[in-house]
């Protein structure tokens, strides 16, 4: 044991000397430049992508402590960071001064536009890194400026990219008067995964591209688009996993037809200004988010085994033209899509489609069960008539629901002489116990009466609850009375059918309680 001892602190010796050595070397004998632009970088453009309004930076000279790690090894660990980050290590130390030559993550977006005197030091800037850069391989490319008259230029730009085995591709042209065209040659590309444009023009793609096959993510944004753009993009993308577009113009029917992708996974169609048709045919879907009207929306989720995959769904509907939703729309979508989402996002347009009416000459409710859905979340809109007993209704055909989150924000109910009369005391007769129940949120509580009928109502009939959290208006225009708050906060404590659980009254910037799976806006 003790000559094993000997010789590990012998070996340990030689390896210490040996290191002192080799740094006494390095010192003496500084390694000439590994690229040439490394002596032409210019001064401006470091200070310039360095700025920070409270630097965090302070430079060192001391080369001492960095001497350990190789040079190879060094430009691997910065090749991973965004340019700018790479940029701001360069001034840490003289060993750091060319790592951001070699960083694969060419962010150009608009804080590092924002932070140039304008268009023409950012071209300048974007030119020298581009030409500069040393690396094998360049991730990700994101730009964000306004083309108008520099076309070729970022042409160039995405070029250089594509030589490189770029994987994500974002571009935004939103400054630009007129979109951004954008050429068949710089997306049919084998090594893209990401694709993601703003503000450009594209047209039907040609059916013999061969450069898409590998790409899983795109997103489209303020696009000019053709009715056949996206079938086209779905002919050649084969295993694109999600889609997602929104506020586009130029299409009015939009058709995915995603039978034979077998990954497509995620849909989001966001408002675009045209369309009046969406037709989806997706039995791999799992997540769907959709903003818009209801009418002309036709959807096919149904898979091979008969069960539709779908488990997270968002519909921000918008109020029908009539004031109206259609309650045969609203049952389509119940029976092709929702019978098995485990998250769900609905505004009151589509409660109103399940409102108790008279359906094939009778009185009565749509006849529905959501048994695996999780979590709901409901936006109670202005011109909406929804009140309690519509929001207990479907509530109450979610037998596994744990989280409820009611948006009021932006309306009051108004409940008439047909809640006063038929509704309330129906209400009251219900059976309806919320045995999963265990947090609420409701948004925009003001204290009113019909706010308060809701709290009371889910604090009796939920057994399990543990939380229930009152969110005041963001704009704070809550006049109530300490004295009233007081009595609010008793009666919260009588009503609670399990006495454990917790009601919490707070503004918006104080809350921490859980958030919901989804926003009403995404893009």
């Amino acid at each position: 044991m003790a000559s094993s001892s000997s010789n590990t602190r012998k070996s340990l010796n030689q390896t210490a000397l040996l290191t002192q050595q080799s740094q006494k070397k390095r010192r003496a004998h500084p390694s000439t430049p590994r690229n040439p632009a490394r002596n032409n970088i210019p001064r401006t453009t470091v200070i310039a992508l360095a700025a920070n309004p409270s630097p965090q930076i302070t430079p060192h000279h001391d080369d001492h402590h960095d001497d350990v790690l190789p040079c190879d090894v060094l430009d691997h660990i910065f090749s991973y960071m965004p340019i700018r980050s790479a940029v701001k290590t360069s001034l840490l130390s003289r060993r750091f001064k060319d790592s951001w030559l070699f960083s694969r993550n060419l962010v150009f977006d608009k804080d590092f536009f924002r932070r140039l005197s304008g268009r023409t030091q950012f071209v300048s800037v974007v030119n020298h890194i581009c030409e500069s850069h040393a690396g094998a391989e360049i991730r990700l490319l994101r730009i964000f400026i306004d083309p108008s008259g520099i076309e070729q230029t970022v042409h160039k730009w995405i070029e250089k990219s594509i030589e490189k085995g770029v994987k994500e591709l974002d571009l935004d042209f939103d400054l630009a008067l007129e979109p951004f065209r954008m050429p068949f040659r710089l997306m049919d590309v084998p090594t893209l995964t990401t694709l993601k444009l703003t503000y450009c023009k594209v047209t039907r793609l040609p059916r013999d591209l061969r450069g898409l096959s590998s790409l899983k993510t795109l997103v489209l944004r303020k696009a000019v688009l053709e009715d056949l753009t996206v079938d086209s993009f779905l002919f050649n993308c084969i295993n694109l996993e999600t889609l997602d577009l929104a506020e586009c113009y130029g299409i009015t029917r939009l058709r995915v037809f995603a039978v034979r992708h077998r990954r497509f996974k995620v849909l989001k169609v966001g408002y675009s200004y045209e369309l009046s048709e969406t037709r989806v045919e997706a039995p791999t879907l799992q997540s769907l988010h959709y903003c818009g009207t209801i009418q002309g929306l036709r959807i096919d989720v149904e898979h091979d085994d008969g069960e539709s995959k779908l488990r997270d769904v968002m519909l921000n509907f918008q109020m029908a033209r009539s004031g109206v939703t259609r309650s045969c729309l609203v049952e389509k979508l119940i029976t092709n899509i929702l019978l098995n989402v485990e998250v769900l996002t609905i505004t009151s347009a589509f409660l109103e489609g399940l409102t108790t009416r008279i359906r094939d000459g009778v009185y009565g409710s749509i006849h529905f069960w959501l048994w695996n859905l999780k979590e709901l979340q409901l936006y109670v809109d202005s011109t909406s008539y929804c009140n309690l007993y519509d929001i207990s209704s479907i509530v109450a055909k979610c037998p596994s629901i744990e989280k409820l989150f009611l948006d009021m924000s932006d309306t009051n109910f108004h409940g008439g002489t047909y809640w006063e009369f038929h509704q309330k005391p129906s209400l009251e007769d219900s059976p309806a116990i919320f045995h999963s129940l265990k947090f609420l949120k409701l948004r925009g509580f003001k204290f009113l009466n019909h706010e308060l009928e809701l709290v009371e109502y889910f604090l009796k009939r939920s057994p399990k609850l543990e939380s229930m959290v009152l969110l005041l208006p963001k704009n704070g225009s809550v006049d109530i009375q300490p004295r009233d708050a007081a009595v609010c906060a008793h009666l919260f404590r009588i009503w609670r059918a399990n006495p454990e659980a917790q009601v919490r009254v707070c503004e918006h910037r104080s809350d921490e309680s859980p958030s919901p799976e989804h926003s009403r806006v995404w893009y």
